[in-house]
């Protein structure tokens, strides 16, 4: 997948003549060929200087937008200088422009220094804006996000009140591309949508078609696969009637990773084989050899072995002429996955093992490799060798963790574990060592969490976790969702038991059609919900006789679970819903409960963070905000601390010294990063160009807090690695020290959110132990009034744990 940079296309100025005129409104249009026809013209009757730098501008722009940058760059770089402040400043503008597309970040920031400069000079402020969105783009590229948000609102603003629609769309979408590539998906849907409908308006159908394909990105990050599939076919269908066939192809490739995902092998293969034509008409061979990888791939899946081979090695010759040696090494690995499946195992075995001793810094490569080594040995029936292998990944995983510095970079390597671990539990689940497939799964789970945590991961042990269940009398489960079957390790107080459960398609749907049925207001009990009766008789029925009533429970889920709060499954006859019968808790990892801490002092103390002045149009006030924190704060006069309005910014959080609060509160919007999970946020006020409070900033800020709640919008997490838990915002504060996070899994409205924080510190302040305390105030809702009885309103919140006892 990746996503356009929206064009920029900018009128160059005035022109008297029609010729100029037409072309300029053709470029505006996004008929990009037709402008750098009309462009051409011009430039062979042009009179004036400043007319014929019109022409070359606007050729110099339509190249740009063709993908054509060095053509463009040499368009701009003939015929001397132009011959006033203003064409020199876009100039400069475009020639930024296009060595941003080259990827040389410095030469281009400096030409837009310059051509700001120059347009100050002449006094022009709305070129100055259309110089700042450009550069706005290139400070998101270059990872300066607060600067370059505020550098596009500013645009936004000055568009606005210059009453310039096309500049407002543009900075609208570059917002939008902002958030998207820090995968802030809201935020991007949010300001996409708002250039989709403005480009609609102004007719320029062309930078619609690619605001609609960045809308199809967001879309397919989000799971809704459908929606992703028509923004895409509109985003294709459009790109193709302009003419622009590189944007056709990149929306074309990402429909292929659609179906890919939804496994529809032949239409994944269709649409990889038409974005690989036009990669080859284009003469674009790196694009060539990532649509042949993609076809070799999805081609083994579907068991078409000599199409793959064929692919494999084209791209693999490609990969080669471009020294693309991370690519070459993929390339080694298909080619053994082919081997495996015609059974020339002695030619996959050398193939995995040329891979493992290329001695290639990409950590991937040589886990593929380990991974294929270890499920040739399965299937060569050489069991003990196949353990080796597996174990040998287990301890390259460890030492590469440890020279990972960076925890985005720890981030992105666990997501590419996935297959690994599910293959390795299966093999142990096989051989009836369910004992060490529950340590895999657990240790796996801890090792992106802190580092105490982790330090115990390599030596974790089943026997630890039901010597736990047995001091705390509380029951553990252990979920595990994979393709094949998923299971659930019940750790009771007496025994651990594995449980055998439905794969992971059959439990994804059915939670999914749980949380629509929920967050479409309807009551599953009194309505009937099958999904929810389903996905209990799934995931609980196959346990209830080790569960009984009355039992403390510490869940760690997994996959497409950490989005279900299993207190809203409706269990027995007739029907209730399961926190009439269970105390429940959520841990990360089961792992984070071994040699917790207990409480070091009563819950009397309380930091406070709510209505924060909003950070802009996409986050509105909450109307409830205000009066809930300060209702929060009456219950503890003697020692509080409550920030807002502007108050409620993200240094205030640090100076405030919240290692000294046993209870910290935020009332406030927050963000789900699902692809960069450390960068999920609650939305303050803004200070400065700042207004986020990050989950890596977070984690870094120590605390001593019994309970940390995020009273806002999907504040629970971000992204549930298979064996690696929840990473965002939860997770955050558990590692920071808290011992216990209540944050929510959807959008709530806020009145009842207010109503159900007030019963929860009523209780906290009387002393009352939280688990007790969150699961009192959901049931007073349940059995309070119409309709915030519903789980809709008393299901987001769940209590994530770091506390074993």
């Amino acid at each position: 997948m990746c996503s356009l940079l929206l064009p920029l296309f900018v009128l160059s100025g005035c022109n008297r003549r029609a010729d100029y005129a037409q072309a300029a409104r053709l470029l505006k249009n996004g008929e990009l060929t037709r402008a750098l026809e009309q462009a051409n013209t011009g430039l062979k009757t042009c009179g004036s200087p400043r007319e014929c730098w019109n022409f070359r501008l606007l050729k110099a722009e339509a190249l740009l937008g063709l993908g054509q940058t060095k053509d463009a760059l040499k368009a701009l770089e003939t015929s001397g200088n132009p011959p006033d402040g203003e064409l020199q400043a876009r100039r400069l503008m475009h020639q930024g422009q296009a060595w941003f597309r080259l990827a040389d970040f410095l030469l281009a920031e400096k030409m837009f220094k310059q051509a700001r400069d120059l347009a100050e000079a002449e006094g022009a402020p709305m070129l100055v804006a259309e110089i700042e969105v450009r550069r706005g783009a290139l400070l998101g590229k270059t990872q300066r996000f607060e600067e370059a948000d505020a550098t596009l609102r500013h645009v936004l603003d000055v568009a606005t009140r210059g009453e310039d629609p096309y500049l407002q769309a543009q900075a609208m979408g570059n917002l939008g591309l902002l958030f998207l590539d820090r995968f802030r998906l809201d935020e991007a849907i949010y300001w996409f949508q708002r250039a989709y409908d403005v480009f609609i308006g102004l007719g320029a159908s062309t930078n619609a078609a690619k605001t609609i394909g960045n809308l199809g990105q967001c879309s397919y990050q989000l799971g809704d696969s459908e929606k992703a599939l028509k923004y895409f076919t509109d985003a294709t269908d459009g790109l193709t009637k302009a003419g622009d066939m590189r944007g056709a192809q990149i929306w074309i490739g990402d429909s292929g990773n659609v179906y890919w995902d939804a496994k529809d092998l032949p239409a994944a293969i269709d649409r990889y084989k038409r974005a690989l034509t036009i990669a080859r008409d284009r003469v674009d061979r790196p694009y060539t050899a990532k649509w042949l990888n993609d076809l070799a791939h999805t081609s083994i899946e579907s068991g078409q072995l000599d199409a793959a081979e064929g692919y494999n090695n084209e791209a693999l010759k490609i990969n080669g002429e471009l020294d693309d040696k991370t690519e070459t090494l993929h390339n080694h690995v298909t080619s053994a996955r082919i081997a495996v499946g015609r059974r020339q195992f002695a030619l996959a075995e050398k193939l995995f093992q040329s891979v493992l001793s290329s001695g290639s810094e990409d950590p991937t490569t040589a886990l593929d490799a380990r991974e294929g080594l270890a499920d040739l040995y399965v299937q060569m029936g050489q069991a003990d060798k196949a353990d080796a292998m597996f174990r040998s990944a287990i301890a390259v995983i460890e030492r590469r963790q440890e020279e990972l510095t960076k925890e985005d970079h720890k981030l992105t390597y666990f997501s590419s574990l996935v297959s690994f671990y599910r293959s390795y539990v299966d093999f142990l689940v096989e051989r009836r060592d369910t004992n060490r497939a529950l340590e895999v799964v657990e240790s796996s789970r801890a090792r992106i969490l802190k580092e105490r945590v982790r330090a115990q991961a390599a030596g974790l042990k089943a026997s630890d976790l039901q010597a736990l269940a047995r001091s705390s009398n509380r029951i553990l489960l252990s979920y595990w969702v994979a393709p094949k079957r998923s299971y659930v390790w019940v750790i009771t107080p007496a025994t651990t038991k594995l449980v055998y459960l439905r794969p992971e398609k059959e439990i994804r749907e059915l939670v999914e059609n749980y949380r629509t049925a929920i967050e479409g207001l309807r009551d599953p009990i009194e309505s009937g919900s099958s999904a929810g009766e389903r996905l209990s008789e799934v995931l609980l029925e196959p346990i209830r006789d080790l569960v009984p009533t009355g039992s403390r429970v510490t869940i760690a889920p997994d996959g497409a679970l950490h989005s279900l709060n299993f207190e809203t499954l409706p269990v027995g006859k007739p029907p209730k819903y399961w926190i009439e019968d269970v105390t429940l808790s959520v841990a990360p990892s089961l792992g984070l409960l071994l040699n917790s801490r207990a409480a070091a002092r009563p819950q009397t103390s309380l930091l406070a963070m709510g209505d924060p002045k909003p950070a802009g149009p996409e986050y509105p006030r909450l109307p409830n905000a205000r009066k809930e924190v300060e209702a929060i704060a009456a219950w503890f006069p003697a020692n509080n601390k409550v920030y807002q309005d502007e108050a409620s910014n993200p240094a205030a959080y640090s100076e405030a010294h919240p290692e000294r609060y046993s209870l910290i509160h935020f009332a406030a919007h927050a963000t789900a990063n699902r692809s960069s999970p450390l960068d999920s946020a609650l939305i303050l006020s803004r200070k400065g160009a700042g207004y986020t409070l990050t989950a890596r900033e977070i984690k870094e800020i120590p605390l001593n807090a019994d309970v940390v709640t995020l009273s806002a919008c999907r504040s629970a997490g971000a992204r549930a690695y298979s064996g690696e838990g929840l990473v965002g915002l939860a997770s955050a504060f558990l590692e920071a020290g808290a011992r216990r996070v209540i944050a929510g899994l959807w959008d709530v409205n806020d009145a009842s959110t207010s109503l159900l924080m007030a019963g929860l510190y009523g209780d906290l302040a009387r002393g009352r132990p939280p688990e007790e305390a969150l699961r009192t105030a959901k049931r007073g809702m349940l059995h309070g009034r119409y309709p915030y009885r519903k789980p809709y309103y008393w299901g987001p919140f769940q209590l994530y744990t770091g506390v074993g006892r």
